[in-house]
């Protein structure tokens, strides 16, 4: 959110009207790679409004796997990530910008780890 003030006379000694008029649109991701269960793997997430800025995405999977080194391969729409090695299929991918998240988290479940595929 951007705070948005309005102010008479070219003076802001009295603010006349304050408001948050303004938010970006929240993440939301599309797609993602697999990763390994046995090794850490970077794995590459395809979404939109991730904004231009890495160290203010935080990515976790499942609520429980944080994704480290976040790197933008493609602003706003590409992200690449180090997950580390673990067990498990069609898990939740939370993408969070600037404290704003996907709405779509509980429902999204993009991720799986190659070897657990059938």
């Amino acid at each position: 959110d951007i705070d948005i003030s309005m102010c008479l006379n070219s003076s802001c000694d009295a603010v006349v009207f304050s408001a948050r008029l303004f938010h970006y649109q929240e993440p939301k991701v599309i797609n993602t790679t697999k990763a390994s269960t046995k090794s850490s793997e970077r794995i590459t997430i395809t979404g939109s409004n991730f904004g231009t800025n890495s160290t203010n995405i935080k990515i976790t999977i499942n609520g429980k796997i944080t994704c480290l080194d976040i790197h933008i391969l493609s602003n706003h729409s590409l992200l690449s990530c180090s997950v580390a090695p673990g067990r498990g299929e069609k898990m939740a991918i939370q993408v969070e910008v600037a404290g704003q998240m996907n709405t779509d988290y509980l429902t999204n479940k993009l991720f799986t780890y190659i070897d657990c595929l059938p």
